[in-house]
């Protein structure tokens, strides 16, 4: 699976290094001394912050959260959840990855299959298609994008304007907490 980000402009100054970002990994996680790297520290905005009142008004299990990286120094910076329904095949990760801008990474990326953009808080938000269960959503914060990638783990899939409306929503839920 290719994870995803993208870029905008921003209005709030940029941390000055790695030291002013304290990213908080998920309780639990494995311990990667260098989780914040020169690939993902472009934003102060930690996914795996997003609160557990959040995660359980959008359906998906607190307790589920892990790391989204599996190595130490990986690029993509964040956490993934499951849906809180026993059973399900659905996930949730919201990642953070340096990028210069949405336009950039859409650029980058043709292979996707681009949906037309949404706009969150007055912020443009890319939406595109990583296969036929997979939606992202991606928004610039700071120097950094921070994608949102919800996936349906099962054959049939269910239609992808549902998928995305997963990526929207848990999007929208925590667009607020990004800086620009």
């Amino acid at each position: 699976m290719t994870l995803s980000t993208v870029s905008c402009s921003r209005d709030h100054p940029l941390p000055r290094g790695p030291e002013d970002l304290a990213p908080t990994p998920p309780v639990g996680s494995v311990p990667f001394p260098n989780r914040l790297n020169p690939g993902n520290d472009g934003t102060s905005y930690e996914p795996c912050s997003v609160s557990a009142n959040e995660v359980i008004s959008l359906g998906w299990s607190p307790t589920s959260k892990r790391d989204a990286a599996t190595v130490d120094k990986q690029t993509a910076r964040g956490c993934i959840w499951h849906d809180a329904q026993l059973g399900s095949v659905w996930s949730v990760s919201q990642i953070v990855g340096n990028s210069p801008s949405l336009d950039a990474y859409r650029t980058s990326h043709p292979h996707f299959t681009w949906l037309p953009d949404v706009t969150i808080n007055g912020r443009t938000i890319g939406v595109h298609l990583m296969g036929p269960s997979t939606c992202a959503t991606s928004v610039q914060s700071q120097r950094a994008g921070v994608s949102t990638i919800v996936s349906y783990n099962r054959v049939p899939a269910p239609p992808t304007s549902q998928i995305c409306d997963r990526a929207i929503a848990f999007t929208r839920a925590t667009i607020s907490q990004m800086p620009i």
